[in-house]
């Protein structure tokens, strides 16, 4: 799994000579929107992400207020599938969450 902070950063990294900030109209400020989220959130990113860089990830990651956590997968590509580090991981973000129909307070 990946995450991006925005759709102008990724351009970037990928086109540095074509000024995606200036001539983008569909922006994707994930690192914006983020900001609203209350929930509690998992993100997971592969360390070896060719597409997306894990400092995009981190950077939407640290945008993300309440309670979160960051997962780095080890040797972890932009489409390889998910490993037992992330359903482990998966399975104790799940555990940590308050049963269904119980108020949990931030």
């Amino acid at each position: 799994a990946s995450t991006f902070s925005s759709l102008p950063d990724v351009a970037s990294h990928h086109m540095p000579w074509a000024l995606p900030h200036w001539n983008m109209s569909m922006r994707l400020n994930s690192a914006r929107k983020i900001r609203d989220y209350q929930g509690p959130l998992l993100q997971s990113h592969g360390d070896a992400d060719e597409v997306i860089p894990i400092e995009m990830g981190r950077k939407l990651f640290d945008a993300a207020p309440g309670p979160k956590q960051f997962v780095v997968i080890a040797n972890g590509g932009h489409n390889d599938p998910q490993s037992d580090e992330y359903y482990t991981a998966l399975d104790r973000f799940l555990d940590s969450l308050p049963p269904v129909g119980t108020h949990h307070e931030q």
